[in-house]
């Protein structure tokens, strides 16, 4: 019988390997859309927001959220300057929820209804 290792160096690694796993699972399966950002840019996105906004991952990396929206929220606000208060905001530890009429890459335009909160950890360099 293989002698298994169960050193604290093997465990930590497993124990990450096992996160890692539940938060792809977690971010690739569902069905809601989810994006992840740095400052006012798409840093990553999963199935379900490439879906919603009809594009590929190329397409919206590296953008704002306002590039997904018409000029004007249905309240009259410039959704580059409403986008920019909500995103303000949620980094300040509020969340947000919210109805949003966004863009398709296609520029068909539809209600959706956000949720945005802080999440913080160490981005890649």
């Amino acid at each position: 019988m293989p002698k298994t290792d169960t050193t604290p160096t093997q465990l930590a690694k497993q124990e990450l390997r096992d996160s890692e796993a539940r938060y792809h699972t977690l971010f690739e399966g569902t069905g809601d859309s989810i994006f992840l950002m740095r400052g006012e840019q798409f840093v990553d996105c999963n199935p379900a927001t490439l879906q919603m906004f009809a594009c590929i991952r190329e397409q919206i990396i590296g953008q704002p959220p306002y590039r997904f929206s018409p000029e004007f929220q249905p309240d009259g606000r410039r959704s580059d300057e409403k986008a920019i208060e909500k995103i303000t905001a949620a980094f300040s530890s509020q969340t947000q929820n919210f109805e949003w009429m966004h863009c398709k890459f296609d520029g068909s335009i539809r209600a959706w209804d956000c949720c945005c909160r802080k999440a913080s950890w160490r981005w890649p360099s």
